[in-house]
């Protein structure tokens, strides 16, 4: 099916745009930049979170990328290189409050310090992209992801997941820390029941996480591969619900956090899509399938009434991915056209569509639309 063809099934979702910013360049050609998270944060700002790859003989830094959506333009850039005895620092998660940015990251013993292989990370930058303070937080586990930070006048708290490995059995839990404003102690809460995989998509929202992704044990065999997709919210170290609501294989599924808190999730199994959402009370928001002539999807983002996805066409995994809008009382699916580059990344913010892609030359290209979507009753 040609992509215009796609029009024609959703006569009730048809989207405007009728302003578009020019395209930005985040990067300079050539630069390998990896992101992690694209967050709307306070002051009509966008913070993007990654890591950039240099030649063989350089560590791996983490970026970070503050984008003024007003002015359409870049705030501020930071590239990070890894605290001493490690060779490689990535970015993961950021969020702007009390009187600054603040960034959790990943950093990557180099040679194993200490018998750690990764240790978390909290980063403070004032509102000009300065480098305040920085701070490892210590989880007592020999590896460490992060999902999601949040800063408030009182502190930083930061969430992840913790590993340990032996020949026969990794034990997998989660941590929630929480920091002084200048990074001073933290007081670390280890949940041991299990974890969430790398990939997975979280946000801290006052006391509260919401994730959904690939769960793992809390004593995973060596060599299993477990395929469990998950949502759940966890209040003060304890689950307040957890809804497995997508079927499918979980390496098939996405993850988007909408602004009400929803989880929303966008599976595929080659043949079918299937769109779904878990409220914050853990309730189903929706579940639905979505008539398509894509398969792939490597990202999306939801507002309350739509899912932005970047989606590959199922005859040919290899062909260019696009922008489609899915809306989530139908399942409506309409392509977003004029996006400058093949996108990467997707960002529903309050009034606009952020979209990060990227040109030929490697170069990540930001552009913001206006979200202006009309419907048919």
């Amino acid at each position: 099916m040609h992509l215009r063809a796609l029009a024609l099934l959703a006569p009730a979702l048809a989207l405007a745009v009728p302003a578009r910013a020019a395209p930005v360049a985040l990067t300079a050609p050539g630069a390998n930049t990896v992101l992690s998270q694209v967050v709307e944060i306070a002051g009509g700002r966008v913070c993007m979170a990654g890591v950039t790859v240099g030649s063989p003989r350089e560590p791996e830094r983490g970026t970070l990328i503050v984008f003024d959506l007003a002015a359409n333009r870049v705030a501020w850039q930071k590239t990070i290189d890894p605290p001493a005895g490690s060779g490689r620092l990535a970015f993961r998660a950021c969020q702007a409050g009390g009187g600054g940015v603040h960034a959790g990251a990943e950093a990557v013993a180099a040679a194993g310090k200490d018998g750690r292989l990764s240790a978390p990370w909290v980063y403070r930058f004032d509102d000009q992209g300065r480098l305040l303070a920085s701070k490892e937080v210590e989880t007592g586990s020999s590896e460490a992801r992060v999902y999601a930070i949040e800063a408030d006048a009182d502190g930083v708290t930061l969430a992840g997941a913790t590993g340990d490995a032996s020949a026969a059995v990794t034990s997998n839990g989660m941590f929630v820390a929480r920091l002084d404003s200048l990074l001073h102690g933290a007081t670390v809460t280890r949940l041991p029941t299990g974890a969430f995989a790398h990939g997975a998509v979280a946000r801290l929202a006052g006391n509260a996480l919401y994730v959904g992704g690939n769960f793992l044990p809390a004593a995973q065999p060596g060599g299993a591969k477990p395929d469990d997709y998950a949502m759940s919210r966890i209040v003060g170290g304890k689950y307040r619900f957890s809804a497995r609501p997508v079927k499918r294989r979980s390496n098939g599924v996405v993850t988007a956090i909408a602004p009400a808190s929803d989880i929303v999730a966008l599976g595929n199994d080659g043949r079918t899509t299937q769109l779904v959402a878990v409220g914050a009370d853990g309730k189903p928001r929706e579940d639905l399938q979505v008539a398509s002539a894509f398969c792939w999807t490597s990202a999306i983002s939801a507002d309350a009434t739509t899912v932005y996805a970047i989606r590959t066409e199922c005859r040919d995994p290899d062909t260019p991915a696009v922008l489609t809008a899915i809306d989530r009382r139908s399942g409506a699916e309409v392509v977003v056209s004029g996006i400058v580059g093949e996108p990467e990344y997707v960002l529903a913010t309050g009034a606009k569509l952020v979209v990060i892609a990227k040109k030929r030359d490697g170069t990540l290209m930001l552009q913001a639309l206006a979200k202006g979507a009309d419907r048919e009753e």
